[in-house]
């Protein structure tokens, strides 16, 4: 799996290195934090964030990777766009998160005026607004 310990530019000094990783591919990046960033015996959460503009599939892949999490640990996901646990069994619910995640992705390219595709490698979320100030 593409699965490897990440260290978050955004971290605290609080945050326990131990607790990010990253999925990394040649289409996406998926940045996972467990716990809230705070080592602990017991994983109590699993926190998955992706940059909006990271080309199409990426919400796939993420919504499959918490999907696999979800079921190996027997963990609730939590959709922090739709503020309740999602139920993979549940399609109209996942559709809702999905629609939810292309509505947010319309304005990101909306509100900097840039078109759709024009970011064409994948990026971790503290490295979008270099791409937006045109630090390419």
């Amino acid at each position: 799996m593409n699965v490897n310990s990440y260290t978050s530019k955004e971290s605290w000094s609080t945050d326990d290195p131990e607790c990010y990783y990253s999925y990394v591919d040649e289409t996406c990046i998926l940045e996972i934090q467990i716990n809230s960033g705070v080592k602990s015996e017991k994983v109590d959460e699993i926190s998955v964030r992706f940059a909006v503009c990271n080309p199409e599939g990426t919400f796939e892949k993420a919504i499959n990777l918490c999907r696999n999490i979800g079921i190996l640990l027997g963990m609730n996901v939590l959709d922090m766009k739709l503020h309740e646990s999602l139920d993979f069994s549940n399609e109209i619910q996942v559709m809702k998160s999905k629609q939810k995640y292309y509505e947010k992705r319309e304005q990101f390219f909306s509100m900097f005026s840039l078109q759709d595709g024009v970011i064409a490698r994948p990026l971790y979320c503290s490295e979008v607004w270099n791409i937006v100030k045109g630090e390419r």
